[in-house]
């Protein structure tokens, strides 16, 4: 068999395929690792995008939580308000029955009062029987107890 190329050259083009090979691998190798730093961004970004939800979920649910506290201790101190309120109204409206109580035992005894005076025949405000008559008839008691068949 001949030989159709020299073994120097043949040596020459074994070099010239692995430095290729290894310039392709490298090319490979450069290809993946660009291909690692476009992915790690992503990557981060989406871990990124992702804790920043956390946050804002977190923040939301503060907020909600805040709110309903807010709701609650709202809810509660109106009812003490109008617990208060209700205190309130009950007293002044045992107060007014009170006063109105005073004024009606007031009336009543002054109503007491003025019948029982009414009905007492002598009293230094009121005259006699006799003594209307006789102050009718311009005559002194005595005189019409005289006048009278006895």
């Amino acid at each position: 068999m001949a030989q159709f190329f020299s073994p120097a050259k043949m040596q020459s083009i074994r070099k010239q395929v692995t430095a290729a090979e290894a310039a392709r691998k490298d090319e490979q190798a450069l290809k993946e690792d660009a291909k690692f730093q476009r992915t790690i961004p992503k990557e981060q970004k989406k871990a990124d995008i992702i804790k920043q939800r956390a946050e804002r979920d977190a923040a939301r649910q503060a907020v909600k939580k805040q709110r309903e506290m807010d709701k609650t201790t709202r809810a509660a101190q109106q009812q003490v308000e109008k617990e208060l309120r209700d205190a309130r109204k009950t007293q002044e409206q045992k107060e007014k029955e009170g006063r109105a109580a005073l004024r009606l035992q007031s009336r009543l005894e002054k109503t007491k009062v003025e019948e029982s005076e009414n009905h007492l025949p002598n009293r230094e405000g009121r005259h006699s029987i006799l003594q209307r008559v006789a102050k009718s008839r311009f005559r002194s008691p005595e005189m019409i107890l005289q006048s009278l068949p006895i």
